[in-house]
């Protein structure tokens, strides 16, 4: 990150570098710098949180569903992914302008292009677009099992209270409920407050990264086609805006479960509350439940996790 922001700055004083694109190239390195230190200090809230989502799915009797294969493939696809783009890259490199060549060479001046200079572009190269796209992309899906992992916890309390037609309403039934729902309610704090700054420098880092993206392809590709371009282009088309997506449908889930465990119960209690002999105990407890306030997940507390956040993220 010194590296980049010593160059960046160089670049800016000798007027060799577009302003904007380069104070945000800055910033989002910034930014991933800032993400590993949020990930690095919730490490153990993430784990304690993974824990506690077992914990309540074994209270309610419901089985985890094993995604540790897809979750695998994935975090493959992110190191393989940005390598193979960034090996590309690198061999492309001496058709690349001038600012790329001397950026992935340290600034080292070369008589010829060989075999030696491939090789430390590749080098470089591989650096450079392992911390810009395969380290947020691998966060991200940590922060996606994470809220899928909640998720299916208030889904399983979903589909209990859902269940109830099935069988009988009764006192006991009604407070094992309540202390779910105070577990859920402690869960679902939980799951904000580890995972919504790791949320915001996500989102900041990857809208910067795809904003360069996009700004380096106006400014070069149009005019001369350069096909280190397009290789820079594809790891940010690609791994970013899967990234953001991701995040957000993972966490907008839990808001529609959430949704539905207080829909659910409210249907129930306008059909037990019209009983004669409705217990006033339960109506009590029904309506503490109904009437609790869930966090809503969001990112640093700034913009809320529903699906609408997409079209308003690329839109911008």
């Amino acid at each position: 990150m010194f590296y980049t922001l010593a160059i960046s700055l160089y670049r800016i004083s000798i007027g060799q570098a577009q302003i904007v694109i380069t104070v945000a190239f800055m910033l989002a390195n910034v930014f991933v710098t800032a993400l590993w230190h949020a990930v690095n200090r919730r490490k153990w809230a993430l784990r304690n949180l993974l824990t506690d989502c077992h914990k309540v799915m074994f209270m309610m009797n419901k089985k985890c569903k094993n995604n540790n294969m897809f979750m695998n493939l994935c975090i493959i696809l992110s190191i393989m992914i940005p390598s193979v783009l960034a090996a590309m890259c690198a061999i492309f490199l001496h058709k690349a302008p001038v600012n790329y060549q001397q950026y992935y060479s340290f600034f080292l001046s070369y008589d010829s292009y060989s075999s030696y200079t491939v090789l430390l572009w590749n080098i470089n190269t591989q650096i450079t677009f392992l911390c810009m796209f395969s380290f947020p992309s691998c966060i991200s899906i940590v922060c996606c099992v994470a809220y899928y992992k909640s998720c299916k916890v208030f889904k399983g309390f979903s589909d209990v209270v859902a269940d109830i037609h099935q069988g009988v309403l009764n006192r006991y039934k009604v407070s094992k409920w309540m202390n779910m729902h105070r577990l859920l309610y402690e869960l679902a704090h939980a799951t904000e407050k580890a995972l919504s700054p790791i949320s915001l420098l996500l989102f900041s880092s990857q809208c910067l990264f795809m904003y360069i993206t996009l700004a380096n392809y106006i400014i070069f590709q149009i005019k001369d086609r350069y096909s280190t371009i397009i290789w820079h282009t594809l790891s940010s088309s690609l791994l970013s805006p899967a990234s953001v997506i991701g995040v957000i449908v993972c966490a907008s889930e839990i808001s529609e479960e959430i949704r539905f465990i207080r829909t659910n119960l409210q249907l129930l209690y306008n059909t037990w509350v019209n009983e004669s002999d409705a217990d006033n105990k339960i109506l009590l407890l029904m309506r503490t439940m109904i009437a609790t306030k869930f966090p809503e997940m969001t990112a640093g507390n700034i913009m809320d996790l529903k699906l609408g956040l997409i079209f308003f993220h690329f839109g911008s």
